[in-house]
């Protein structure tokens, strides 16, 4: 709906503005929009967000694991897999996942990680919620134009270790952690990895309009909406 000028987040699909009028015509009407956003290097969190990140380190109920690399993280998929149902199924548009679909997620995720920028908040040893951030590789797609082979995977590997669009694809916290204050600790923890990465931009990547909370997180840290994706719905008639 909004933003077709700008970079896509990767995974996203991107449409024509004119898709709007088509889908329209033929008796879709709208269910709900998605915004994703931007956090510029000059505008990141803003200083109430680590006063109440250092109260939640203060407290000592709640710590940041941090990964080098894949192998560290592929032994907690089995766990991962249970928080992630848990964290989302609240959210109005949040459709179980198969274990089958679970794990090539995690595969998609796995392909254009930084395992730097894979956090997951613990209470002990218990994973209690988690933030996905991996590197925007959209414009080395569109510089090899798709083609991987025989060189492209070269151009991948090189925005993927260098590029300075970070994409956030999930925060997601189990229902008995939320209102604490850990999401301001991951977002701290993402800030300060974006930081030392040389990130110039995040973006935060399709937010259902319906989800306040998440929504009012986000505007808190400053980010600033600047596209809107639509899905649509139509009652058929029997």
């Amino acid at each position: 709906m909004d933003g077709f000028d700008l970079l896509p987040a990767v995974g996203m699909t991107y449409n024509m503005p004119y898709y709007d009028r088509l889908i329209s015509s033929y008796g879709f009407s709208k269910e709900t929009d998605y915004y994703s956003g931007m956090l510029n290097q000059s505008t990141l969190l803003p200083p109430r967000v680590h006063q109440i990140a250092d109260r939640v380190k203060q407290r000592g109920d709640f710590w940041i694991k941090s990964f080098t690399n894949i192998n560290e993280i592929e032994g907690l998929i089995p766990k991962l897999e249970a928080v992630h149902h848990d964290a989302f199924k609240n959210n109005p548009s949040y459709y179980p996942s198969t274990h089958a679909e679970f794990l090539m997620l995690v595969e998609n995720i796995v392909a254009v990680a930084d395992p730097r920028l894979l956090k997951i908040v613990m209470k002990g040893d218990e994973i209690a919620g988690f933030i996905i951030a991996y590197p925007n590789i959209s414009k080395s797609l569109q510089k090899i134009k798709g083609k991987i082979y025989p060189f492209g995977w070269m151009e991948i590997l090189r925005e993927k270790k260098q590029g300075k669009v970070i994409d956030i694809d999930g925060v997601g916290l189990l229902p008995q952690y939320q209102g604490l204050g850990n999401n301001a600790l991951l977002y701290a923890e993402i800030e300060k990895t974006l930081l030392e990465r040389g990130a110039e931009k995040a973006e935060i990547v399709q937010v259902d309009e319906r989800n306040f909370r998440s929504k009012s997180d986000m505007e808190t840290m400053g980010v600033i909406w600047n596209k809107k994706h639509r899905t649509y719905r139509k009652t058929i008639e029997k």
